[in-house]
């Protein structure tokens, strides 16, 4: 998808070769470390430099991983500052005030979040949680690039798959901001908060009445049935197209998935559905609030 001049779709297949070819020069360094030397001994080459050229493209990967994320955010803020504005004034304004060789966004997950919050829709909430291991992993390689940049250090050690990983997650959520109304997304959120609280609660109805099974409760239970299904169903409907294929949410949508066609009168598979869903929904760190 193009957001101004940035073409997300190639930008992301770019990268994820970028990381597969180190992950094959790497893998072969180490485990062919032998056929290494020779080769650097057959051709005059020092072992030692031929070695800290392969670790190179690791850090180079380290820079297009933290290039993508900026570049994405930069190009977020053209494109909604520019869309369909032939105002000279309003395009001299924000040239002036945001030129693109100067402009440099802190794509830190909390900052980022912070920034669209602050600069552009106040409401903002990105749909996972900064608490997700993997937020963690790309939020430590922007600090990796920070200190590369300011003492050639390199010293990030976790693997670049969690990072793409929330890279292909806030591409979807930048996507969405940029190529859809500002009330379009704010009801996006509404409707995670509410369909969030209203699997916890009925998640909890369930785990009670499996420990002490009663008719009250089975009776409460069912009587949320129907409404819990239509809601997951319609959630999952209306949103499966901007999230399909996102690993950082794969869970809870295969989840909603398997609830939205599930036969009511089936009541062990129903509450173990139930409890599945709460389990991704924690597990994926959806945020509830």
């Amino acid at each position: 998808m193009i957001i101004y001049n940035f073409d997300t779709e190639e930008r992301l297949s770019d990268l994820e070769r970028s990381y597969h070819d180190v992950k094959i020069i790497n893998g072969k360094f180490s485990d062919c470390r032998k056929s290494f030397r020779e080769f650097a001994k057959d051709n005059d080459i020092d072992f030692n430099a031929l070695e800290a050229c392969c670790k190179c493209f690791e850090r180079n990967l380290l820079i297009d991983a933290y290039t993508y994320s900026e570049q994405l955010i930069k190009n977020l803020y053209y494109h909604l500052l520019n869309n369909d504005s032939n105002n000279e004034y309003i395009l001299t304004f924000i040239n002036k005030k945001i030129p693109d060789n100067k402009f440099s966004p802190n794509v830190n997950y909390k900052f980022l979040e912070q920034s669209i919050q602050n600069e552009l829709m106040p409401e903002f909430k990105f749909t996972i949680s900064d608490q997700r291991d993997h937020v963690k992993s790309y939020n430590e390689l922007i600090s990796s690039r920070h200190k590369y940049a300011h003492s050639g250090f390199f010293s990030f050690s976790k693997d670049f798959d969690e990072v793409i990983a929330v890279e292909k997650f806030i591409t979807k959520e930048v996507e969405m901001i940029a190529h859809q109304s500002v009330e379009f997304r704010l009801k996006y959120q509404r409707r995670t908060e509410e369909l969030v609280n209203k699997v916890k609660k009925l998640a909890n109805l369930v785990d009670e009445y499996s420990k002490s099974p009663n008719n009250d409760l089975k009776k409460k239970i069912r009587n949320n049935l129907k409404s819990y299904r239509d809601r997951a169903k319609d959630y999952y409907t209306d949103y499966k197209q901007f999230y399909h294929g996102i690993d950082l949410v794969s869970e809870t949508y295969k989840a909603l998935a398997e609830i939205s066609n599930q036969d009511l009168r089936k009541q062990k598979e129903i509450f173990d559905k139930i409890l599945n869903l709460d389990n991704a929904i924690k597990r994926e760190c959806i945020r509830s609030k």
